[in-house]
């Protein structure tokens, strides 16, 4: 894909007037993951939805409800998603598709739906690059149209503002000391079960908030998340045009000899 065309996939949602100038430690959040058969958001299935909605309630971070399933993929799970993320076809086949009726007369994509929907603002980590877009097609494949919403994806805060080698959520659960990580490191959970991601993530919104490289309003806190955004990306860009400049001229190295 075109450079151009992948910068320009970076832009701020719209932000109601309501919530737009507030103190985004006063919202309540969304947190959510989600598991799928791969990473092809075209052609690969969701298999568990996990989402938290909270609110910081006397300076921490309280649950005020959950959502958390498996959906049947109507496919073969292939062994290696199934080897990342434990789940199997013995665990969904008899569960409902992403279009089928989970209850009360309503599919497993309203019922996720209408859950994204509530509270102020999502959170997730490296959500934008990922879930989301998984999510945005599966919704589309059964005519619902999932806008973006307003929310803070705490990857790019943490590529920018860390020196740890390593960028992914482990990382930043470990550097900064989320309770969560308990369970997994005593083997109850894995990083790669929804539900144990969206704990994490959860804690992790709060801990990252306190320090001060992020802006106080849900607006500003946007405009600078987009800008992190952009500026990994063009790192990630000129990184791969010298690879391929060096292999180019590799090449017509070995060529003239």
């Amino acid at each position: 894909m075109d450079d151009l065309k992948v910068l320009s996939f970076i832009e701020k949602p719209y932000i109601p007037d309501h919530i737009a100038w507030v103190n985004w430690r006063d919202l309540d959040f969304v947190t959510w993951d989600l598991e799928s058969t791969g990473v092809n958001p075209e052609e690969d299935k969701i298999i568990q939805f996990c989402g938290f909605l909270h609110r910081c309630i006397a300076g921490e971070m309280r649950v005020i409800s959950k959502l958390s399933l498996y959906v049947n993929p109507k496919r073969e799970i292939p062994k290696g998603a199934s080897d990342a993320n434990g789940i199997t076809n013995d665990m969904v086949d008899h569960l409902p598709a992403f279009d089928e009726e989970y209850e009360d007369g309503l599919t497993v994509a309203e019922v996720i739906y209408a859950f994204l929907h509530q509270g102020d603002a999502w959170s997730f980590y490296n959500g934008e690059n990922f879930d989301y877009l998984m999510m945005k097609a599966e919704m589309e494949r059964v005519g619902i149209d999932l806008e973006k919403r307003p929310h803070i994806d705490l990857y790019p805060w943490f590529w920018k503002y860390s020196s740890s080698r390593y960028k992914n959520q482990e990382a930043a659960a470990r550097r900064y000391g989320v309770g969560a990580m308990a369970d997994v490191a005593y083997g109850k959970g894995s990083l790669h079960n929804a539900e144990v991601d969206v704990k994490v993530c959860s804690e992790l919104l709060w801990e990252m908030g306190k320090e001060a490289f992020m802006p106080i309003d849900l607006d500003g806190l946007m405009d600078r998340q987009v800008q992190l955004q952009s500026n990994r990306l063009k790192y990630y860009i000129r990184k791969r045009r010298k690879k391929e400049a060096k292999k180019a001229k590799k090449k017509n190295k070995n060529k003239s000899k």
